[in-house]
């Protein structure tokens, strides 16, 4: 049974470029494996980096339906990226942008379900090389649960100069 690398980018402060490196690392990757993303942050910036909100809304499936089992894996993933000649797919679970209430079921009803995330791993990860999880700017409960799932956990490094 094949496991996927499970991967994260990581700050506690917004607008650093954790979707973009995200995003990115996916594309690398995809070289060398088949990628699936998924979008936890509230904001959906990684998301809208591969669909419009009206292509989005269109599929008619989130990561919040997935982790309440409305929906199956099948349904919760956008083919995104088709495989090429050269590269594998990269596949998608996303959220809508700028929508709180991923973080409401994460910070309320997900504290009862811990194990929900491993299962969700477990899930996908015989699918995929590569699992790559954007989390959102802030270090609560489920960003924990979702850090001890980690192979990688890559932190973007802020530098500020001083004036």
């Amino acid at each position: 049974m094949k496991k996927a690398k499970l991967i994260s980018i990581f700050n506690t402060k917004g607008g650093v470029g954790k979707s973009t490196n995200s995003a990115n690392i996916a594309f690398s990757l995809s070289w060398y494996g088949s990628v699936l993303l998924m979008d936890s942050d509230q904001q959906g910036s990684l998301t809208s980096k591969f669909l419009s909100e009206k292509e989005f809304a269109l599929h008619n499936a989130d990561l919040l339906q997935y982790l309440k089992k409305e929906i199956s894996v099948d349904n919760a993933i956008i083919h995104v990226r088709p495989e090429t000649k050269d590269q594998k797919p990269i596949d998608l679970i996303g959220w809508k942008r700028n929508d709180a209430s991923l973080r409401e079921y994460f910070e309320g009803p997900f504290r009862n379900t811990p194990k929900r995330l491993s299962a969700i791993v477990k899930e996908v990860s015989e699918r995929y090389d590569y699992i790559i999880i954007d989390l959102p700017p802030s270090f609560a409960f489920y960003e924990k649960e979702f850090i001890s799932q980690l192979d990688e956990l890559i932190p973007i490094v802020d530098c500020e100069q001083d004036s």
